[in-house]
């Protein structure tokens, strides 16, 4: 047979193979509930920059928190009752925080509650460009930082409005939804509603 021949069948296998490798290969993804704070916890040696590009400035850590809430009660250390009042009574400002960190993270959270979701390269990818979607970006593509603080370092605009029906928990339930895996975000408010969830998902294992 001709030599082009058989170069042909060996480029066809690497091709065949390096597919199937990147396929096969699996993305951790930590739901990590601690307090009022239920985030999305990825690790940036994983990200794909071309697609989260908002995540770039935090290479240098081991795990990056990805949360959403509302702009006031979230920024407040002690928030008032009047703080309070107002996220529940009407939508209001939400933000995404981006929190880096490289400790473990069981040592990072108070008390966390962890449960690890394996993806697979699609669905991984498909949560990052929901996550790079959440911000409010100005003309020039760029996040916009809350102003809320002098220096709210960290948070930034979110197109979406925070209700007492749109929680933190309700988020992340639609980002998991949207990279394509079997949960729904709909009537889903408190974090106990989110984890029973989460443990039924067949991709996901509790991390004690």
């Amino acid at each position: 047979m001709p030599t082009n021949y058989f170069i042909s069948i060996l480029l066809f296998i690497g091709l065949f193979a390096t597919g199937f490798t990147s396929n096969a290969q699996k993305y951790p993804v930590y739901i990590v509930q601690a307090g009022w704070h239920t985030g999305i916890v990825l690790e940036t040696a994983d990200i794909p920059y071309h697609i989260f590009k908002e995540a770039q400035p935090y290479t240098r850590h081991k795990y990056l928190d990805v949360s959403w809430g509302e702009e006031k009660y979230y920024q407040i250390p002690e928030p008032g009752i009047f703080v309070s009042a107002s996220t529940i009574l009407w939508p209001t400002q939400a933000v995404v925080s981006m929190t880096p960190y490289s400790r473990e993270i069981k040592r990072y959270y108070r008390q966390p509650n962890i449960i690890e979701i394996s993806m697979t390269r699609d669905t991984y990818f498909a949560l990052c460009k929901f996550l790079s979607n959440a911000f409010q970006k100005n003309e020039a593509g760029n996040v916009i930082p809350s102003t809320f603080f002098r220096d709210s370092s960290g948070f930034f605009l979110a197109k979406r409005k925070y209700s007492m029906f749109r929680t933190c928990n309700t988020w992340v339930a639609l980002a998991l939804k949207e990279s394509g895996l079997d949960i729904s975000p709909f009537l889903l408010v408190t974090s106990k509603q989110l984890f029973r969830r989460l443990k039924k998902l067949e991709q996901s294992s509790i991390v004690l």
